[in-house]
């Protein structure tokens, strides 16, 4: 051997011991790289790719492509076999092997051959990683595990699985990660820094701990060793997001339930008045809440009492408050709770609440207020219909009885007198005519006028005008309300419109007309004609902007549009038109994105006159798309009442829309319309504010 072959082999006798040593004790044995594990295409036999491992020894075990593996007997009772290493691995035969669960495992070994040193062919001990199938219920040994195996009969491979394989690990007390970062001195220069630090606890815990700029550490998250319960500690800032990258509270959570279960599940939180952090193990007086289940049945508790406790059982079972509860007025017009029925899911049938400060009774919604009570002088006040004890009287007057209307089989009078209302005319009967005009007041909110049936008001010439309805308390609720049916307005010969209105006329539901109108005054001649335009109509619900823009140098121009653009619409069309003294083009390159798009035009500097329409996709379009073709009802077929209108009879009501004529005259008896409700009284939801309902 020559010298450089004999100090070669002497510092591989030095080197090698020493770097095992090291390797063995930083280190735990397993997978570095590769060695991925696959069954062969023949049914019994394993490929393993090209990788690396560590064994408990420190010994690198690497198979790679042109050198040899050695197979630990191809069967039961077979010899070594030597393997040779291609670029897709090397295969290991499995035919003769014994149905049964098995290990496939590499370990370091030798063989006898030649390899050159230093331009010297020299003779001895070559690396060929060791493979065999080890018995699961066997000892692995030093071997590292590539897989889990199931072989069937004659050694077939049924089933490959990761079984005990794991990787490479670090054997130390602390773990110190560092970071590129720009490094201020004499010169600026780029270095590394530490940044954290993963140390072990002497308890067996773990912390991470973030180093500053300046070295200084502070402990970020914290495992105790002895309970394993994780920790933030005292004193750590900032948000802790699971599902979420930009946390907006200490722990937030996104795309999932949060869940807490067991004997003593539940979520805590303490009082907001109390010392930061504080936690009372036994709350007496609502330091701290706990929101459980238990039997069936959600509580909200303080201490040991159940405060509220809501359930799904059986009647008077969803809400139970073992307490005096208040209802408070928040942004309603008044305090109270709406009541709702299985048959009118959608609406609301009743409310019990305040009406106005000082009064609390039973609103219907097809109703209006009945029994309401004075709460500074505890008298009753029923606005509709009251039963009471036997009476007959020609006269009632009394202050404790109020009332619109008594109508039962106990109570007859031919004149009804009270404190709010004043009636005076025959029992059934209505006047046929009132010469001169009547005048009605209405107090406390109630109906000043109410009409069942038919009610036709003549003006018989003059300047005046036939009906006039006035809101005296500005901000109240509808001066005119109609529920029931559809209002029908006749223009006659010689009127220009049939409805003027000085303010917004606002609809909850859509507008139905032949034509959408404009009028304003002439800018040419505004004090002598009118200018008016018809809208745009379409078959969708379209929004439409425009405008001008002028292209930059390369032709390109990008138009903002509002914020709200692409919330509003969906199925963008565009529309550009260049102005210019030559044929110009203009594209769109670039379609609606984060609310603006780009043209271009093939000659820079061109003004573009652009249009966009959109389609509507707000809730409310989505929810009441037009229906652009639809069957009339049964009550409007036969008519056309968009291409025909009948003349309206002088004297008398238009046909109604089946052709027939409304009746004549005035129906005796009770009325059944509902009464407007009184001021102070919200909007209830899903109603058109006049229709004076509470609100919800």
């Amino acid at each position: 051997m020559s010298s450089e072959a004999q100090n070669c082999a002497d510092m591989d006798g030095y080197l090698t011991p020493l770097g095992m040593m090291a390797n063995s004790a930083l280190h735990i044995s397993g997978v570095a790289d590769g060695l991925q594990v696959s069954a062969g295409t023949s049914g019994t036999e394993l490929r393993i790719s090209p990788g690396t491992a560590l064994d408990a020894q420190g010994r690198f075990i690497v198979l790679t492509e042109g050198g040899t593996a050695v197979a630990d007997g191809v069967s039961d009772a077979a010899d070594p076999q030597i393997l040779p290493v291609r670029a897709d691995g090397v295969a290991f035969p499995t035919a003769g092997r014994s149905p049964g669960e098995y290990r496939l495992t590499v370990s370091w070994h030798e063989i006898e051959g030649s390899f050159e040193v230093l331009g010297t062919q020299q003779s001895g001990l070559l690396h060929a990683p060791l493979l065999g199938l080890v018995p699961a219920a066997e000892s692995m040994g030093p071997r590292v595990v590539l897989a889990q195996v199931t072989l069937g009969t004659a050694g077939q491979v049924q089933g490959v699985a990761a079984g005990s394989r794991h990787a490479v690990g670090l054997a130390a007390e602390t773990l110190e990660f560092r970071g590129p970062s720009l490094i201020d001195g004499a010169a600026t220069s780029i270095g590394h820094v530490i940044t954290a630090r993963l140390a072990a606890r002497r308890d067996g815990g773990v912390d991470l701990n973030l180093v500053a700029p300046d070295g200084a550490e502070r402990c970020a998250l914290s495992v105790d060793g002895a309970s394993g319960r994780l920790r933030m500690p005292t004193g750590v800032t900032g948000d802790l997001g699971i599902g979420s990258a930009q946390p907006r509270r200490s722990l937030h959570v996104e795309g999932t339930e949060v869940h807490s279960g067991g004997p003593g599940g539940g979520f805590s939180f303490a009082d907001r008045t109390a010392a930061s952090g504080a936690f009372v193990e036994s709350p007496t007086s609502g330091q701290r809440w706990s929101w459980y289940a238990k039997d069936g049945h959600a509580r909200l508790a303080s201490g040991a009492a159940d405060h509220l406790v809501v359930g799904t059982g059986s009647d008077g079972d969803a809400l139970d408050v073992p307490r005096r509860m208040r209802v408070r007025q928040g942004g309603d017009n008044s305090a109270g709770i709406w009541f709702r029925q299985r048959s009118s899911a959608t609406a609301d049938n009743a409310f019990v609440g305040m009406q106005d400060d000082t009064h609390i009774g039973f609103y219907g919604q097809n109703g209006g207020w009945g029994l309401v009570m004075d709460t500074t002088s505890g008298g009753a006040v029923h606005a509709n219909s009251l039963q009471v004890g036997p009476v007959t009287a020609e006269r009632l007057d009394t202050p404790y009885v109020q009332a619109g209307r008594l109508d039962t089989p106990y109570v007859q009078a031919e004149r009804l007198d009270t404190k709010y209302v004043q009636i005076a005319a025959n029992p059934g009967l209505l006047a046929e005519s009132v010469a001169g005009g009547i005048g009605v007041t209405g107090n406390f909110g109630y109906n000043a006028l109410k009409i069942t049936g038919t009610g036709h008001i003549v003006n018989q010439g003059g300047n005046y005008t036939s009906l006039v309805v006035e809101q005296v308390t500005p901000g109240g609720y509808a001066a005119i309300s109609v529920k029931g049916g559809p209002i029908r307005l006749h223009k006659y010969e010689g009127n220009t419109y049939s409805i003027y209105a000085d303010q917004t006329i606002i609809s909850n539901q859509g507008l139905v007309s032949r034509d959408h109108i404009v009028k304003l005054d002439h800018p040419l001649d505004p004090e002598n004609k009118n200018l008016s335009h018809s809208a745009v109509q379409a078959p969708d619900m379209t929004s439409l902007y425009d405008g001008t823009v002028v292209t930059d140098e390369k032709g390109e121009a990008t138009i903002s549009l509002p914020d709200y653009v692409e919330a509003l619409n969906r199925d963008f069309h565009y529309q550009l038109t260049p102005v210019s003294d030559r044929p110009v083009v203009a594209t769109v390159v670039q379609e609606i994105a984060q609310n603006s798009f780009t043209v271009r035009t093939d000659t820079p500097g061109t003004k573009v006159c652009w249009q966009v329409t959109g389609t509507r996709h707000d809730p409310w379009a989505r929810a009441n798309r037009v229906a652009v073709e639809s069957d009339k009802p049964e009550e409007e077929r036969g008519t056309a009442q968009f291409t025909t209108l009948p003349e309206p009879q002088e004297g008398k009501d238009s046909p109604v829309p089946d052709g027939r004529q409304r009746n004549e005259g005035h129906a005796a008896g009770p009325s059944a319309t509902s009464h407007r409700a009184p001021a102070g009284v919200p909007a209830r939801r899903g109603t058109t504010p006049s229709t004076g309902a509470p609100g919800s």
